[in-house]
């Protein structure tokens, strides 16, 4: 993951001291006895400025899923907090989200939260500043929007989707299931375009090896293993209590290799064209790849717009291919 200097955020830049420890105190508990776990330094300060993005969790569908209530809950509990917190399951985190929320706004003084809503293309669309007596009300609304605005894959269906690169940078669970449907807790309201193979080519740089959400592809490569560092992929999967993202899925040798055993997989009792679909990642697709098997469904769609001539794939000599831009 990026550190906070990468975005420019430094203490000579701010003027102020950062720090950032693990410690927590207990500030209150839920009416069932579940300790509510905060930030150490955070319960001293005078004021607590809560920011986050709104936008749909990927392992849960709720009033409240990631935002503003789930940083107050999770971010600020560090640890320990969202060790606690993920004990109950993500089952309860629909409602366990906003009660643990609502309990820390009763006893810490958070001064307003920051709420960031993005569009499609991961620039802000809404920026504003909640009262802590309307946040979870308002957080409420902000995530409809979010989900209005965010990417979609335009699709009527798909045989092998590609995806060049996942990672902690992208999605919480390394390729968003509101894009491909492909949850590791539950596919219930991961509504996506049917995709019956998924191949995973790479990792993203500043995920630094971390491979959450690697499981739910169906093929990867040889050097998308070679870049994950187990002690931090792991460790996102025990704090989760998830496994299923961690799993990994059959490994071929090059990107050409992957690419051709998941068409060989989707192969169905019709010979047809296969309809394949290349993304960067789930983050960024303001321009995908598709192949020739779509260019009737892509002149007849109106949010489709076709850019330059039908082309090969261009593989170098070890298989691979270059990113696409």
């Amino acid at each position: 993951m990026r550190s906070l200097a990468e975005y420019g955020i430094t203490e000579e830049r701010i003027g102020a001291p950062i720090i950032s420890a693990m410690d927590t105190v207990v500030v209150t508990e839920l009416p069932d006895g579940t300790p509510v776990h905060f930030d150490a330094e955070a319960a001293r300060a005078d004021g607590v400025v809560v920011l986050g993005r709104v936008k749909p969790h990927t392992d849960f569908r709720g009033t409240h899923e990631s935002g503003l209530a789930k940083m107050i809950a999770i971010g600020l509990g560090k640890h320990r907090g969202a060790t606690t917190l993920h004990s109950h399951g993500f089952g309860a985190f629909h409602s366990l989200i906003p009660a643990v929320a609502e309990a820390v706004l009763r006893v810490v003084p958070i001064e307003f939260g920051l709420a960031v809503v993005e569009n499609a293309y991961e620039d802000i669309a809404r920026l504003e500043l909640v009262p802590p007596g309307e946040l979870l009300e308002r957080e409420a609304e902000l995530l409809v929007e979010a989900k209005r605005l965010m990417p979609k894959l335009l699709m009527s269906d798909i045989d092998v989707l590609v995806v060049d690169e996942i990672g902690k940078d992208i999605s919480g669970a390394g390729m968003d299931p509101n894009i491909t449907g492909r949850s590791p807790v539950s596919t219930d309201g991961f509504r996506a375009v049917p995709i019956k193979r998924v191949v995973v080519l790479g990792l993203t740089a500043h995920t630094n090896g971390n491979a959450c959400g690697l499981g739910m592809a169906d093929v990867t490569t040889q050097r998308c293993l070679d870049q994950i560092e187990f002690g931090s992929f792991y460790t996102n999967s025990l704090t989760s209590g998830v496994p299923e993202g961690a799993r990994i899925p059959m490994a071929l040798a090059t990107d050409r290799d992957a690419i051709a055993a998941a068409l060989h997989m989707s192969r169905g009792p019709h010979d047809r064209p296969a309809k394949v679909v290349r993304i960067r990642n789930t983050l960024s697709m303001p321009h995908v790849e598709v192949s020739e098997a779509y260019a009737q469904e892509v002149a007849e769609h109106p949010d489709l717009t076709a850019v330059g001539e039908a082309h090969d794939w261009a593989f170098d000599t070890t298989g691979t291919l270059p990113p696409l831009g």
